[in-house]
């Protein structure tokens, strides 16, 4: 069994008990509905809804773990925000570089209208989870985070070797982030962290849905050919804004196709 640690918010996750295979996922494109995204959909079930974020790869998330997600009874959006590595994407930019938030607020209100009255989760690995954290630091209504591998921090454009473009960007202009250095692995973010006024510039903001916090447990399980998610949620969580401070954690991810 593997599990993961993962940072999550208020409100009580209804476990979902359907296991079946996912069918092939809804097309979602930015000239029709402007989104890029891939709905999977459950084959039952009462419990929560995923967004799914990807990281710095760009394009759509992992389609193996949509469909695991679906087949356990969370239907799961897969959306793509910006080209990347992973070929063209229709109507998205090709790199991580300012990207309006306000993007986000449609697949949010799509997913609101689609399912009505079911808790949201957003889940997003690396660059996805720092953005996951960052969106849920500005909307009310998100119920819970499943963060694989994510930063206290914002963090810049990636591709940007001068250090001086934002990866985000809201009505106000571009969202403050830490400079990262233009050379490989963890040493490229050693000074900004060591710099206690770009730590104060860059912190994601307990607000919004970060203001009510708790820690949680996600759960994927293998056996065979059958894969099966579980994510649960205390119920004890109180609703109390307790000035969250967030952590790091580096986590291992499985193999995906």
């Amino acid at each position: 069994m593997l599990r993961w640690l993962l940072l999550a918010l208020s409100m009580l996750l209804p476990a979902a008990a359907a296991h079946a295979q996912s069918a092939e996922p809804i097309e979602l494109t930015v000239a029709a509905d402007m989104i890029a995204g891939r709905l999977y959909e459950a084959p039952d079930g009462s419990g929560a809804v995923v967004l799914m974020l990807g990281g710095s790869d760009g394009g759509y998330p992992s389609r193996r773990a949509a469909q695991d997600l679906a087949a356990s009874g969370y239907p799961t959006l897969a959306l793509a925000y910006f080209s990347g590595f992973s070929g063209r994407v229709a109507g998205l930019p090709d790199r991580l570089e300012e990207i309006p938030l306000a993007y986000f607020g449609r697949p949010l209100a799509w997913m609101r209208a689609r399912f009505p009255r079911r808790p949201i989760v957003l889940m997003g690995e690396s660059r996805g989870a720092e953005l996951a954290l960052l969106l849920a630091s500005r909307h009310r209504d998100i119920a819970g985070i499943v963060a694989f591998s994510p930063s206290s921090l914002v963090w810049g454009a990636v591709g940007d070797a001068s250090g001086r473009r934002a990866a985000w960007q809201d009505a106000r202009g571009p969202v403050p982030y830490a400079a990262s250095e233009p050379q490989p692995g963890p040493s490229a973010f050693a000074a900004a962290l060591a710099d206690p006024a770009q730590r104060r510039r860059a912190a994601i903001p307990s607000s919004g849905s970060l203001a009510r916090s708790c820690w949680c447990r996600a759960a994927r399980t293998t056996s065979g050919r059958q894969r099966a998610w579980r994510i649960r949620l205390p119920s004890a969580c109180g609703g109390r804004a307790s000035g969250m401070r967030l952590q790091t954690f580096n986590m291992r991810m499985p193999a995906t196709s």
